[in-house]
């Protein structure tokens, strides 16, 4: 069919030019959204800390309440760790590696998702066995780290038989049949029969070191993956408020959707800030400051005679 004479055809490079500004604005907004939502994130951080602290002084180390607010608090951190990587993900770009090799590389953080230095990453079959061809490494300043298989052209065979591809492998390419469906891959002594799975393992620490595995995958030639790990510990200890004003010096904590003014070291259980929401929570230094931007008192808190309410 011919085209109209107004209409002008559209030649594959443009085509191909509109697809890719396509995908680097949606990873632009995507970026923009998660560092948003780390921010928000980063804030309730430094709440529950205040809660936490408000909590323990009150109920005390061993409390039921302190392990409700710290469960909490823990799920949070987990959440900021996860936000961390993905930003760390998003702006990372896929490694061309030639068609004889294969590359996996990543980040190892700890539990609050901050990069691990010196951090040892080796390369496992699926049976727990080192891969003989793929040196270890230690993760950088930033956390990085890249394992390496280096192939040959002549490396790459093709099994003849089922029987052929059950046998323990031996270090290099093979390609498995129709029937397994698993393609080109890379022989690391592992048995076939566990589907020819590799995984990385990053640990730290000399004598007791804590270590974290990998989602598996299957090394093929020409192919580049991507694997980050958590290790479930803190480099520091423990989640410390960034806020320069903590719980001692903040005293007074007003509730902006009932503009109600609580004092901490008189908190009474009718007072239930353990309901307030946090983004629902102010704190201020003096009474004055919490009055002069429209706060009342607590009647429980305060008392009645103080209490407008």
């Amino acid at each position: 069919m011919a085209l109209r004479q107004n209409q002008r055809k559209v030649s594959q490079l443009e085509v191909f030019q509109t697809f890719r500004d396509g995908y680097r604005e949606n990873d632009a907004l995507r970026i923009e959204g998660l560092q948003s939502l780390l921010a928000i994130r980063k804030k309730k951080a430094r709440l529950q800390e205040r809660d936490r602290q408000r909590v323990e002084q009150r109920y005390g180390k061993n409390s039921e309440q302190l392990k409700r607010v710290e469960s909490k608090q823990n799920g949070n951190i987990g959440f900021i760790s996860g936000l961390k990587m993905e930003l760390n993900r998003a702006g990372t770009r896929p490694e061309k590696v030639a068609a004889e090799d294969w590359v996996v590389k990543g980040r190892v953080y700890d539990r609050l998702g901050e990069p691990l230095a010196n951090a040892k990453v080796v390369l496992y079959g699926m049976d727990g066995t080192k891969v003989p061809k793929v040196s270890a490494t230690t993760t950088d300043s930033n956390g990085n780290y890249r394992l390496l298989f280096k192939g040959r052209k002549k490396d790459v065979v093709e099994v003849a038989s089922d029987q052929e591809l059950y046998r323990l492998l031996g270090g290099m390419w093979i390609k498995g049949s129709e029937k397994d469906g698993m393609g080109e891959r890379i022989r690391t002594n592992i048995n076939i029969r566990r589907k020819a799975g590799v995984f990385v393992r990053a640990s730290f620490g000399k004598r007791k070191p804590i270590s974290a595995d990998s989602i598996p995958m299957v090394a093929r030639p020409g192919v580049s993956h991507y694997r980050d790990l958590i290790l479930n510990f803190d480099q520091y200890e423990g989640l410390k408020p960034t806020d320069d004003n903590p719980i001692h010096t903040t005293r007074f904590l007003g509730n902006s959707a009932t503009r109600e003014l609580h004092d901490l070291e008189n908190e009474k259980q009718g007072c239930r800030i353990g309901m307030m929401r946090f983004d629902h929570r102010i704190y201020f230094k003096t009474i004055e400051s919490a009055q002069d931007a429209g706060y009342d008192f607590c009647a429980y808190c305060f008392g009645r005679d103080k209490s407008k309410r």
